[in-house]
């Protein structure tokens, strides 16, 4: 039974050092594009914008979920009274 849990717990180590792997290669490739021998001008606009919080009127943003957790309606409203 032990050998049976561990195993399990060895698949779930691997499953979460692969995610892990992927979002690693993610955030250096950004980081990659921010060095100053390879800068990207859309990268630094990008990260720009986000860090001053802009964006031109005629922009769509799109922000990611895992980033801005998604509230409802009513989080920052005073309570409705029924009559």
């Amino acid at each position: 039974m032990a050998w049976l849990q561990l195993r399990q717990q060895v698949s779930v180590a691997a499953d979460t050092a692969e995610a892990v792997q992927t979002e690693r290669k993610y955030l250096e490739n950004k980081v990659r594009l921010l060095h100053p021998a390879s800068l990207d001008p859309d990268m630094l606009d990008e990260r720009a914008r986000l860090m001053l919080n802009l964006g031109h009127p005629d922009e769509v943003i799109i922000l990611e979920p895992r980033l801005f957790p998604r509230q409802s309606p009513d989080a920052n409203t005073p309570e409705r009274r029924t009559q």
